[in-house]
This record gives structure tokens, sequence and C-alpha cells, in this order.
């Protein structure tokens, strides 16, 4: 059995003996975010009363959820936003009956930023393309998300999933190693931090990381090829002409990818101009001045 508990202003989870402070509303030492702690307010008589606005706040969603799993979310969401002040931009995925009973959320994330604001999905799958960076927090309700979806929150975000099987857990854990499981009765709630370093290797396995990482490599390679035909002779060019052929068909495959719509055709001249200088049919300036057109061509994108 699983048990939610106030210690004080702090919220415990209790499962299997072990308890766990999942927020504390008064932990003033950590609070980094525009809303306060205390506060002292004058009533209508003169008199001062000290409130509490960040736990007020954080009761005013509580009381309106239905269910312990939302709840769990919103403490460490509450958590996540004491880091530091935020404009938060919140997806939750996921059955729509399921995320609208998270939308309490965003009256309390308004508290710490009004521009704050949550978004509902309520589809079980992701189609078309995804914003990629766009998300200070992602929530998926038994969504399978890929390495393309899981690059939609920030890369300092966080993610939390809503699981019904310890299985999928496991899952998980591979993405993210330091994944923090809290168990309920019903459900399992995986709370995972993205870092920089981390976003970056789940973005190199999707289809765009993968375009980015081929662009990036083809360009080192026309500049090195670029800086060898400057001094190159005669002898030099076979080889530089089958490093050009290979960029050629490099750039079938990302040439979608590129704002240019003349790069193969220019590509495909400075090949040319550059086996007419191995023949001796041009300069070697003929030759180079093609080539340089070709990069121009692609540094433009």
């Amino acid at each position: 059995m699983s048990r939610l508990s106030f210690d004080g202003m702090a919220v415990v989870l209790t499962c299997d003996g072990e308890n766990v402070t999942l927020v504390d509303a008064l932990d003033v030492k950590n609070n980094h975010s525009s809303v306060r702690m205390q506060a002292i307010v004058k009533d209508a008589d003169g008199s001062e009363q000290l409130t509490y606005p960040f736990a007020e706040a954080l009761m005013d969603a509580w009381r309106v959820m239905e269910r312990d799993e939302e709840r769990v979310i919103l403490t460490r969401v509450a958590r996540f936003l004491m880091e530091k002040q935020r404009n938060v931009t919140a997806l939750v995925m996921g059955c729509a009956s399921d995320a609208e009973r998270l939308m309490p959320l965003e009256s309390f994330v308004k508290r710490f930023d009004e521009d704050s604001c949550i978004y509902v999905d309520g589809g079980d799958a992701f189609c078309g393309v995804l914003p990629r960076d766009a998300y200070d927090i992602v929530i998926s309700c038994g969504v399978d998300m890929d390495a393309n979806a899981l690059t939609m929150v920030k890369r300092y975000g966080v993610l939390f999933f809503v699981l019904d099987s310890i299985g999928d857990i496991g899952v998980v854990r591979r993405m993210f190693g330091d994944a923090i499981v809290y168990s309920l009765d019903d459900d399992f709630i995986v709370e995972c931090r993205m870092t920089p370093q981390l976003w970056q290797r789940i973005y190199e396995v999707t289809y765009y990381g993968a375009m980015d990482a081929l662009i990036r490599v083809t360009g080192e390679e026309i500049v090195a090829i670029g800086r060898e035909l400057s001094t190159a002779t005669h002898d030099d060019m076979k080889p530089l002409i089958q490093r050009m052929q290979g960029v050629e068909s490099v750039l079938v495959t990302i040439f979608p990818a590129r704002a240019s719509v003349t790069i193969k055709r220019t590509a495909n001249e400075a090949k040319a101009m550059m086996i007419d200088y191995a023949l001796g049919i041009v300069e070697p300036s003929v030759a180079r001045k093609a080539y340089d057109d070709f990069i121009s061509d692609w540094n433009r994108g």
C-alpha cells in the first residue's frame, strides 16, 4: 500500500515502509522562484497575518485532483519550479479523460509566471513532425514515446511517465539511468530529468539528428577537399576526385535538408573541372574557381 501524507508543510509518499519527501512547501532555502513561501498581509482592520502563498497554491490544486498519481506529479512539478524562475510550458500526452484531470496544474504553474501554460493532447500516438526542445515539462499518460518524441522536452526539462506495468519502467531506465520511480497502488510515476548531454545523445539517434550529423561530417569533408585542392598538383587529383564523388553521393541523401536548390549541380560542375584539371584540359585556377562556387553554394545552407 502507498500513502500520501503531510509532515508539516512537506508532502511525503510512503511505500513499502519507505518515506520519500516529494516537496516541502516551507523549504525557503531552496526556493528560487517568484512565489514566496511566507508573506505578511494586512487584514481590513489593519492587523497583520502570516500567510503561506506557496503552500496555499499547492493545496488549491491538490484539492481538485482526484488521484494520487496526479498529486505526485503536482508535487514534483512544484519542486521543479522552485529551482529557478521559469516561464513554464508543459505538455500532457495521453487519454483526454486522464489528461484533463491534470489541468489544475495550469492554475498552479501560473502562480509562478502568468505566461506559463499547459497543453493537452488526448491522442495515444504521435503524428507528423514534433516540436523539438519546446517544453519544460512533458507528462506521458500511457503514451509510447520514441526518441523523436523525447526531444520535445527542453534540454534541462523533466518528463513524467504514468505507467501501469513495472516492465515499462525498465524501458524508461534504459534511456534515463537515474530515473526516479514513485510506486502507487495502481500505477507508477517515473520522473526523468533531462540534461543537455542526454538530450543530444537521444537527438542523435533520431532521423533529424542523424541528418544533422551527416551534414556536419560532409561539411568538414568539403572544407578539407577545398583546402587540399588549393595546392594540388596533377598527381594529387585522383584521390581528391574520388572523395568528391563520395560527397556527391551523400548530397543525394541530404539534399532535402538543404536550402540550396543548386547544390547538386555546382558539386557536379566542381568535380568536372577537377577532372579536366587532372587531364590537363584546364588551368588549376579554373578548377579552384568552380570549387569555390560549390563551397559558396554549400555555405548558403
